[in-house]
This record gives C-alpha cells, structure tokens and sequence, in this order.
C-alpha cells in the first residue's frame, strides 16, 4: 500500500465522488437493498439494472451519469421469470439496453472464496467486463446463516475481489417484521434481518417498504459518502395480463424517515 500523509490530504482537493446513481450508489461501492416481503423489491432492483445500463434516469430525480455494464445474477426468480420481468419493463420504458445488461440464472453460483475471482474470469472469457454486478439475493448466495456475524464477515470478504477490481457491487436481502412495541417506533433502517454485521459492512443501504397495495417508498438508510437522501415514493403500474407493460412511477409528495 502507499502512505498517505495528513500534509498530502490536506495539500490536494477532494476528488469528485463518482456517482452511478445519484445520490443513491457510488462507482466501486457496496449496496444493499432490503426489503419487505411483497414490496415489489426484485421488480425495482431489476428496473434500476435497466437503467442503469441504459444510461438513464431513475424514477426521473436519480441521475444516471452514463450506461455501464450491468451483470445481473439472479438466484432467486429463474430464468423464464427473469425473461418474463425484463419484457415488461422494456414494454413500459423506452430504454435502450442492447447487450449492456447480461444475466446469470440459477447458475448455484455461490460466494466462498473463489466465488467472486471465478465470476471475474468467466465474465472476460465471455467478452462481458462488467460495471455493476447485481445479486438476487444475499441468503442464496452466500455460505453458513445470515445470523452468525462470522459468516455474513466471511461473505463480505469474500467478495473483496470486486472491490479491487473496481467494480460497484448490490445485493437484494430480507427485512424482518417491525417489532411492535408500544411507543417505541421500530426504525426501518435497522429491520435488515440476519447479522448486524450485513449493515456494517456495507457502504450504503436503502429500505424498501410497502406503502399502499401497489406503492412502495424507498429509504436510504446508510451511506459512507454523501449525506442520505429523502425518501421516495413509487407506484408499480401493471398492464393486464401476464405480458403487460409495467411501469414504475414517483409518487407525487414527499416522506419522512419513519
């Protein structure tokens, strides 16, 4: 490593930080989503990949600075589903994707100590260096329980070879019920079920709950580079049918932190 002196930090200006999604997630970062059980959290996760490699917007306020490489691995909904998911969304948004966002599904791809390097080399062997590699979802993926904080710290280091190659790197999990005790409000940003350890060894968050049948607001819970962002409301809009356009719109207004 190089030593960096306090005279040197002090000498030069702060780099820009390099956003993927304004101000949600930061090139070379490590997300988490999580979110409750029925609150569309794969469709939004999959709508942001779509964005993200098409170099546009999200949910018309997140800025996205430019298209990037999106490796989607999904080890959750399986490939027709998958496919099905990604033909809705196209269907409701003019995005141009291309070949910018590929996808591996129900591959058993799991994250020990090789997980991550083996995925590096596979995706260079295909012609696919990707900038963004989103997982479907963490229990799938990863070794031992998302309860013993010395497995969730395996985990976060087993997918240190991301990290060095530059790559920015979510992953979907759970969030267990609000406890519900009298006068004492269960805060959303510390409902990530499993280890606290998932939320420490990440550089951002952001919570998914339902806010209505078909609405949901999103939170950011955790960042390690900018001040987190008000919270966001989105409406999931379904055509009918099981190849219906789905469109997912800002709520008009605005929400605190719960």
């Amino acid at each position: 490593g190089k030593l960096l002196s306090a005279q040197r930090i002090l000498d030069e200006p702060l780099p820009p930080i390099a956003w993927v999604v304004e101000p949600l997630i930061a090139s070379g970062t490590r997300t988490v989503v999580f979110g409750e059980y029925g609150s569309f959290k794969s469709w939004l996760l999959l709508h942001l990949a779509l964005h993200i490699a098409a170099g546009c917007t999200w949910l018309e306020t997140h800025t996205v600075s430019k298209a990037r490489r999106v490796l989607y691995i999904d080890e959750e909904c399986g490939d027709r589903e998958l496919r099905r998911r990604i033909k809705r969304l196209m269907a409701g948004e003019s995005l141009q994707v291309g070949d910018s966002l590929q996808a591996y599904t129900m591959e058993g791809i799991r994250f020990n100590e090789t997980g991550a390097r083996n995925i590096l080399a596979h995706t260079i062997t295909d012609g696919f260096d990707p900038e963004v590699i989103i997982v479907e979802t963490l229990r799938r993926v990863m070794l031992g329980s998302e309860n013993e904080a010395s497995d969730v710290a395996a985990f976060w280091n087993n997918i240190k070879p991301f990290v060095k190659a530059g790559k920015t790197f979510l992953i979907s999990h759970h969030m267990r019920k609000p406890r519900l005790v009298p006068g004492q409000p269960d805060s959303n940003r510390h409902r990530a079920s499993g280890s606290h350890d998932i939320m420490a060894g990440t550089d951002g968050a952001f919570a998914i709950v339902k806010d209505g049948q078909d609405s949901i607001r999103i939170e950011h819970t955790k960042s390690r580079v900018a001040p987190e962002s008000p919270p966001v409301g989105v409406t999931f809009l379904a055509g009918h049918g099981e190849s219906g356009p789905v469109r997912l719109v800002p709520t008009v207004g605005t929400f605190s932190h719960l």
